[in-house]
């Protein structure tokens, strides 16, 4: 220990002085792994970004102007239409541009507000239905319209074929009422309808919509474009519908909970990339 004050400085200078190998020694640690984990980053399909603004627009309707651009007498499917408005990325564009398509909901309450929002519209058709497997009819499972959710705009939006996925949003088990809906499947509403092919396929079924994907890479036909929302299903059966999409010849994009694929064929109207001299 230092006696004097002159000695208390001499010892402090002495102590900072053999800090500073050690301090150099840690910064240069330090840098060597920040370059680790970028080098490690770049090698995965993630990107490390500060935060940005909320985005005012959806990649799909960027998609959707382009598309029908070029395909004017398109037909757009639409499985959970809920009620035309609630978080609904398609819903402006579809009433706007008076397009072709073909709206799928099976909740009374929100198929009745679709109706009014679409009821102007005559080349939008409604379908009070769940898209299944198979037709016939099925349990799906709804916030009950009384108590906290009365007024609730989310609430609507969470039916699904599985309670648990209400339970996951909050919703307690007295909240939760079990109906059954007609159903049918996704060729059976093809052949109702009479298409050729579905042009455009929006999904947004609350942990269904890898089912639907599948149910549209095996028809006959596959859709030019499909968006479907990502956020509720499983990692086992987003690496398996991954894979399904690129083998049906997907390429793909995610714009927050949502996915949007384009068939390999939509991409390749896009003409050959532009390649600019390099000044020397």
């Amino acid at each position: 220990m230092p006696k004097t004050i002159s000695e208390g400085f001499k010892h402090r200078a002495l102590s900072k002085r053999s800090r500073f190998p050690y301090q150099i020694y840690r910064g240069k640690v330090m840098y060597q792994l920040k370059q680790l984990i970028l080098s490690l980053l770049s090698k995965t399909p993630y990107n490390l970004q500060k935060k940005l603004p909320a985005s005012t627009f959806e990649s799909v309707e960027l998609a959707l102007a382009y598309y029908w651009s070029l395909n004017p007498d398109a037909t757009l499917v639409q499985i959970g239409a809920c009620d035309g408005v609630s978080n609904d990325p398609i819903s402006g564009f579809i009433r706007r541009q008076k397009i072709r398509a073909i709206l799928v909901e099976p909740i009374e309450n929100s198929f009745r507000k679709l109706k009014t929002v679409y009821e102007d519209i005559p080349s939008v058709e409604l379908v009070q239905a769940a898209i299944a497997q198979q037709d016939g009819s099925v349990t799906f499972y709804k916030v009950s319209e009384t108590g906290r959710w009365t007024d609730s705009t989310c609430a609507p939006q969470w039916s699904s074929f599985n309670k648990q996925h209400l339970l996951k949003h909050g919703v307690k088990l007295n909240e939760i009422e079990a109906i059954t809906v007609p159903c049918l499947s996704l060729r059976s509403l093809i052949e109702q309808f009479d298409l050729s092919k579905i042009d455009f396929l929006q999904i947004d079924t609350e942990g269904f919509d890898a089912t639907v994907v599948e149910m549209a890479l095996s028809l006959e036909n596959t859709p030019d474009c499909i968006n479907f929302e990502n956020a509720h299903i499983t990692p086992q059966d987003k690496e398996s519908l991954f894979r399904s999409l690129e083998a049906s010849g997907y390429v793909w994009t995610h714009n927050g909970l949502n996915t949007l694929a384009l068939h390999r064929r939509v991409i390749s109207q896009w003409g050959e990339p532009v390649h600019f001299p390099i000044a020397h």
